[in-house]
């Protein structure tokens, strides 16, 4: 017998406490706020596909206003005999505003493929995917970043991220470790790093690393979500 999951739909096991696809609690506490990284990642997510539309918006408007034409105190200027306006701008806003972020696309591209070390143009790359949840791709780039700066927790954290949303959870997990390795008293990403084991069954290694979460940082707001992820266990 199966289950489907409140928040996306998907087919779930009986007895699954946390869905494998988006990372939501399910079961009849499903209402709970415990978000695992699945959940996380969506809002992340949201948050970065807001901020594409904003930045859309603004090229609209400002390739809108750019375009229109110079108002003239000549009456007949501008116009032909048709009585159509030649100053008119002929091009669509969204089409050259898309235009332009396909340009900064193939442009990254060629970039890293000339210099595998670009840690910039792999992170922008990575994020410019995980906007339209193209993670598979993200996920790409994202591990280029790492490699080309093991030191930095940014590409890392998102390798975490698109690994879990792509079902791979040793690669998740792998990010963890790393990322445990820069920062030993990184508590969000213990309390990930839980979330993804429950995901996967493994509830004993789970509820030991939410214990030390609890046990070692405990005013930290993870601590907190580690107390309601251990009630699901």
């Amino acid at each position: 017998m199966s289950i489907n999951c409140n928040s996306c739909g998907a087919e779930l096991a009986e007895n699954s406490k946390f869905c494998v696809n988006c990372g939501a609690v399910v079961g009849p506490d499903a209402s709970s706020p415990v978000a695992g990284p699945g959940e996380k990642a969506k809002k992340q997510q949201w948050l970065y596909i807001v901020s594409g539309l904003v930045i859309v918006a603004a090229a609209i408007i400002f390739y809108s206003v750019s375009q229109k034409p110079v108002v003239s105190n000549n009456p007949h200027a501008g116009m032909d005999m048709s009585g159509g306006s030649q100053g008119q701008a002929t091009g669509d806003p969204m089409q050259g505003a898309m235009g332009g972020i396909m340009r900064e696309l193939a442009a990254l591209k060629e970039q890293v493929a000339k210099d595998s070390t670009d840690y910039p143009a792999h992170m922008r790359l990575g994020d410019m995917y995980f906007q339209i949840g193209r993670f598979e791709q993200a996920l790409g780039y994202y591990q280029g970043a790492a490699r080309a700066n093991a030191s930095a927790p940014e590409p890392l954290n998102q390798v975490m991220h698109c690994a879990f949303q792509l079902g791979k959870f040793d690669t998740a997990l792998g990010a963890c470790d790393q990322l445990l390795v820069i920062n030993p008293n990184d508590t969000e990403t213990m309390y990930n790093k839980g979330a993804i084991l429950a995901s996967t069954g493994k509830k004993d290694e789970a509820r030991a690393i939410w214990e030390s979460l609890i046990k070692n940082h405990p005013d930290d707001p993870e601590a907190a979500q580690a107390e309601g992820s251990l009630k699901q266990l």
